[in-house]
């Protein structure tokens, strides 16, 4: 019988301008899937009503942040709306050694540091439906004067500039349906041969050993 072990976790990445739905999908979708789990990056930023310590973020200070990157500690970090950013490379590492899949919610700036470095990985680019839209979200998640509006749409226009560096772009028009693609994806990938090399020679052995 052929087992499906032996492979190495796959890497995932999930950009998206602030307020495009981003993080609604990727709640649905780690509920849904099977062998996958969040990578919980650390930031520098003030935690945020409804979210948990060590679950949706790692809160430090700018002091800890700072030393960190002088050990090498991160696969990646940046610099978003004046806070930091950064995923953990022996985290990212140990999991994908497991055979575990590693989902990254991380902005532009990490995935272009992240294709660099020594994980292979599938970028997927959330799109919001249009400007008002991602107005409208925003106004609903609150505390953003008119100059910090401002600065998220500059920001998400130089993003969306940048989803053609990606592997696939999801248009977040339906949170179902954005989940139900998001899903078809991952499904894509990992039946590809690159990913089943082994599972083919287990198939093939299979026809020596029954000689």
């Amino acid at each position: 019988m052929v087992e499906k072990a032996g492979r190495r976790g796959k890497l995932i990445i999930i950009s998206a301008p602030s307020g495009a739905g981003k993080s609604t999908i990727i709640q649905k979708f780690i509920k849904k899937s099977k062998n996958i789990v969040f990578s919980v990056s650390y930031t520098t930023r003030d935690i945020r009503a409804g979210e948990n310590d060590g679950a949706d973020y790692h809160f430090i200070t700018r002091e800890t942040f700072d030393k960190m990157v002088k050990q090498g500690k991160f696969l990646e970090w940046a610099i978003v709306h004046k806070n930091y950013y950064g995923t953990s490379k022996d985290d990212t590492r140990e999991l994908l050694d497991r055979g575990v899949d590693v989902l990254l919610d991380i902005d532009v700036q990490g995935a272009r540091k992240v294709s660099k470095g020594p994980f292979e990985c599938v970028k997927i680019f959330i799109l919001p439906p249009d400007r008002e839209a991602l107005i409208q979200r925003l106004k609903k998640r609150g505390g953003l004067d008119e100059e910090q509006m401002n600065v998220r749409l500059k920001s998400a226009l130089r993003e969306l500039k940048k989803a053609v560096e990606y592997d696939y772009i999801i248009l977040n028009d339906n949170v179902k349906m954005t989940v139900e693609s998001l899903e078809s994806i991952i499904l894509s990938e990992k039946s590809k041969i690159g990913y089943n090399k082994f599972l083919l020679r287990q198939v093939i052995d299979s026809f020596s050993n029954g000689e």
